[in-house]
């Protein structure tokens, strides 16, 4: 499954934004999830489809080439509004890379409690999905 088709099977609704890992010998970010939920209706809707929850799970972008936080030094809250991804256009197949956008709510003012938008824009080569009790398997369908 390619990377958008993958996106397509990820369901983020009321999910919580734990904790990204960043790799730099690896070339690897991992964004920690409380509960990812996949997307398997021929609708295209998650629909309450819990079967296949990857609890406590990782996002995992591999062949990294850069990423942006912004507004830098902002700590995520709770609250997913998606993950995008654009392709970017290369020379030659092997080399084909991807812009993910990642959008989490943070809190802006916590005496006010107002709640803003940061992305954290990845670009790299791949992604997956991983359970944190199968660490070395790379869910791709």
């Amino acid at each position: 499954m390619t990377p958008d088709e993958l996106i397509q099977t990820i369901y983020l609704g009321d999910r919580g934004c734990k904790g990204i890992d960043i790799d730099f010998w690896e070339h690897k970010i991992k964004l920690k999830i409380d509960c990812i939920s996949r997307v398997r209706s021929p609708s295209g809707h998650w629909e309450y489809y819990n079967d296949e929850n990857i609890e406590d799970g990782y996002i995992v972008f591999s062949g990294v080439e850069s990423y942006k936080i912004d507004p830098m030094g902002a700590f995520a809250d709770d609250f997913i509004y998606g993950l995008t991804i654009k392709n970017i256009e290369n020379d030659s197949f092997d080399n084909k890379l991807y812009t993910f956008v990642f959008e989490v709510g943070y809190l802006a003012d916590a005496e006010a409690v107002i709640s803003k938008t940061m992305e954290i824009e990845i670009i790299a080569k791949d992604l997956w999905l991983e359970d944190p009790n199968m660490p070395s398997t790379r869910m791709i369908d």
